[in-house]
């Protein structure tokens, strides 16, 4: 019974995209998944960032790879994920750790700065939902009548 259950919960094989992976939470995100037996694309606009999240993955003996990824922009989240899971076969799991502060109070916000922390923390998280679950096909594994 327990060798079925370590199966069934197993992550081994699993393909996971993680966004806002170059530094932080994401990072730190990624080592975890991968240190579970998860091949992880770490996503992020930081290339230099993404090359110490994937070392970082691979020091623990996980699989990672890096793809660039403005998540402000629709196309480049769906080019992530169709790309991952035509690249890897699959795609299991997706991890939206994007974000973005503002520095200062409201009265010191200037107008281009809400649409950017919009664009980021909303719009961001909205496309990676909706371009994950365009490539993993949900509906072929959910009950939607």
């Amino acid at each position: 019974m327990h060798e079925e259950l370590n199966q069934a919960f197993s992550l081994d094989g699993r393909v996971a995209v993680v966004t806002g992976a170059a530094s932080g939470i994401g990072r730190e995100t990624a080592r975890a998944l991968a240190q579970a037996g998860i091949r992880v694309v770490l996503a992020d606009v930081n290339q230099a960032g993404l090359a110490e999240g994937v070392a970082a993955v691979e020091a623990t003996g996980g699989a990672a790879s890096a793809r660039r990824t403005d998540v402000t922009h629709r196309a480049e989240v769906d080019a992530l994920a169709e790309t991952t899971a035509r690249a890897m076969g699959r795609l299991d799991v997706w991890v939206n750790c994007t974000g973005a502060v503002a520095y200062g109070t409201v009265l010191e916000t200037a107008e281009p700065e809400p649409d950017w922390l919009m664009d980021i923390n909303l719009k961001g998280t909205y496309w990676g939902c909706a371009a994950a679950g365009r490539a993993t096909d949900w509906r072929a594994h959910a009950d939607v009548s």
